[in-house]
Parts: C-alpha cells; structure tokens; sequence
C-alpha cells in the first residue's frame, strides 16, 4: 500500500513539475489573495472586496483563468459579502442565488457604499455605450453572429427586431434610452441569449454603487484602466499610464474613470475594424501546428498593439473569429494556438510577439513560453523575454520569419 501511495506521489509530482516548467499559466488573482489575507486578519472591507472583484474580472476578460476557478472566486465572492453585511446577507445566502442580490455596508466602509451582484449581459460597456455598439463589439456576440461579415450584420439587426427592441433606441447611449426600455432590457437580453443559444452572455456580474451615483460594473473598471494603462499616446511615460489605472479605482476620480472608459471604447471599436481587417486581407496563416498573422506597421491604429494585452485580446479575437469563420476545417483550427506580432519600437525595430493556446483548451495555459526559448536559441534571434509571461516577448523584426520556422520545427 505504501509503495503504490509513493509511486502516485511520484507520478503526481513529476506531472506538476512537467507542467510548471513546459506551460505558463496563471493561477488566482493577487488582489483576491491579499483579501483572503485580510479577511484571516479581520480588516476585511467592502472596498478591498471590490478590487478584489476587479481583479477577478480582469482575469476573467483576458482569459487568464478557466471558468471553473472564476465561478469558484464569484462563489466566495458572494459569501464574503453577505457576511459583510449580516441583515441582507443572511437573506442572499438563504436565497442561495446570485440573482438580484444587494450588499450594504461591513465594518470600515464607507456608509452608503455597496456591492449589487446580479446575473447580467457580458457586453462591453453596454450601460456607457450604445446596445449596437456593445453587441457588436463583445468578443462573444461578435464571434457567434459573425458580425463581422454582412450577413452577420443583417443577423444583428433581425436579433434586435426579434428582441423587441426598437432601432433608434439601440442606437441611442443607454442613459439616453427611453426609462421603460431600460428597464425591460435585462429580460430582453436573457430570452435573447436563450432563443438564439448564447449560454455564455448571462454571467454573474458586480455593481459598486455608492448614494445615487452612477452605477459601473465591475467589467467596466477593467476595460477603463486597461485603456489607461496601455494608451497608444507615445509622449506618456509607463509610470504615468500605471498612476492613471490605479487612481482610476477611487471613487474620487470619476473624470479619470469616464478617461478611461471612453478610450476602451475607441479601442474596442479599433480592435473590431482590425479583427474584420485581418480576416478579410486573410493575414492568418497556418503553419501546420499552428496559426500565425503580423500586424504590419502603417496600418490604422496599429500602435495600439504595441502593448501585450491590447496584443492579447487582438490575438484572442482573430483566433475565435477565424476559426468560427473556418469552412471545412474548424474541427482542425480548433485545436491550433496562435501566434500574434506587432510593431513595438520603429527605431529599435522590434515587435511583440504574443503565443495563446487553442480555442479547445479548457484551461487556458500557453507552451510557448518554452517554444519561444527553444526557437530562440536554435535561430540566435534577438528576442527579449522582458514580461511577467513568458509567452510574450519582444523581438527583432528581421528575425521573425526565421524565428517563426524555428517554431514550426519544433512544433511538427
């Protein structure tokens, strides 16, 4: 019995090991951690619980984590603050449902601070932006409708017709919208998820409402200070970008918030037109065990991609929109990571290079990490691996197709 438990151990371990050192991943969000710590500690909060929702979604939205371990984080998330507030925590945890459930108050908060969590749409920026827009730049709406396309064009607007939803409304900001729409949309969006097997567009969502200011999502605070953080202005320094996020999260800087989300949202209408750009110039290649397409220097807004989760999401966007728009040969692209490059310093002439693992893979974990050291040592190419992940790094621009062989050997 004991040589069989030590021969699993054995095993267990050598297939952590393996994968610790062939795959880069990423594990729970550190804002949730220094929560945990806090909350061991009794100096838990509603605020600290916020940026810990925050960085949750953060990992949610770039994929960096299986959904598994989201739903698990927003579980322990909706306990946390039902315990922060007893009185209306003790109903939400009866009610066991993360539907239409408010959290006032704890210990050390701010009076009139709470946290409304509730089932809603997962589309961008929707309460800031026009429903048109949002539907139409959501990675997940746009890569089930094909929107990029014009039958996929005509399908929204027939979606829209079918929910109910009168065209000069969906076309108007949603503080603009007519009180009555605004009210029914919540129902409009879940029977439209439900007729048209959208599974994915109702998830559980966190709201920061403070007196009666203006409610914003939590999604929303991502997409705010990743515009902020990776903004395409040249003449501002990283350190300056970095301040501009953090001092987004205070409830003081609504200005620097509504910076923010009015630059994701140029950035999302910027990563559509490119995405559409890429899949109709067919820009993605396919080197046998993997895809591959370069963000050439000059085109519109490509500055943007010069920083590694603008790249990120770029690259996730044209992997999902290119394999839905695969003709005989989905079953085969789903299976294939992508590598994406960009333009990252015309003087120095570099780009960055980002690997992100299959459409097919449960949980999103990237070999390129190991791939890129490998390929980089069999070619001598001037590749620097300057980022927390492994699986981006920089290099130079006349190294590429000679790197991106060296990818294919190794790959085959």
């Amino acid at each position: 019995m004991k040589r069989r438990q030590k021969r699993l151990w054995e095993e267990e371990r050598k297939r952590v090991v393996f994968e610790y050192t062939q795959f880069s991943y990423y594990g729970r969000s550190s804002a949730m951690i220094l929560y945990e710590l806090a909350w061991k500690m009794n100096k838990e909060n509603l605020e600290l619980l916020w940026h810990a929702i925050i960085g949750v979604m953060d990992q949610f939205i770039l994929n960096k984590i299986p959904t598994s371990l989201f739903k698990s984080d927003v579980e322990f998330i909706r306990n946390q603050a039902g315990r922060l507030n007893p009185c209306a925590g003790d109903d939400m945890l009866e009610a066991g449902s993360m539907n239409c459930s408010t959290v006032a108050g704890g210990a050390g908060t701010v009076p009139g601070l709470r946290i409304e969590c509730e089932d809603d749409a997962q589309l961008v920026l929707y309460k800031h932006w026009t429903l048109q827009a949002s539907l139409r730049h959501t990675m997940y709406t746009a890569v089930s409708l094909k929107l990029w396309t014009v039958k996929g064009e005509q399908r929204l607007q027939r979606l829209l017709a079918e929910m109910g939803m009168p065209l000069l409304q969906s076309k108007q900001l949603y503080s603009s919208m007519d009180l009555s729409i605004r009210k029914e949309l919540p129902g409009m969006l879940s029977k439209m998820a439900t007729d048209h097997q959208l599974d994915a567009l109702i998830m559980p969502s966190f709201t920061l409402v403070h007196g009666y200011r203006t409610k914003v999502q939590a999604a929303d605070y991502v997409y705010a200070m990743l515009a902020l953080l990776e903004t395409p202005m040249q003449d501002k320094k990283p350190s300056d970008c970095f301040l501009d996020a953090a001092y987004c999260l205070s409830r003081q800087n609504k200005n620097l918030l509504s910076e923010g989300i009015q630059s994701a949202k140029k950035f999302l209408s910027s990563l559509f037109k490119t995405v559409q750009s890429i899949l109709d110039m067919k820009q993605v290649n396919n080197a046998g065990p993997f895809l591959y397409m370069f963000v050439q220097e000059g085109t519109v807004d490509y500055k943007y991609y010069s920083k590694p989760h603008a790249l990120s999401l770029l690259a996730m966007f044209t992997l999902k929109a290119y394999v839905a728009s695969s003709i005989g040969s989905r079953t085969r692209n789903l299976s294939k990571p992508l590598v994406a490059s960009a333009p990252l310093d015309a003087l120095a002439e570099t780009c960055l290079m980002i690997g992100i693992p299959p459409v097919s893979e449960v949980i999103p974990r990237s070999f390129f990490g190991k791939a890129f050291e490998q390929a980089a040592d069999k070619t001598g190419s001037r590749v620097r691996f300057d980022y927390f992940d492994s699986s981006i790094v920089s290099i130079h621009k006349a190294d590429r197709h000679k790197f991106i062989d060296a990818l294919y050997s190794l790959l085959m």
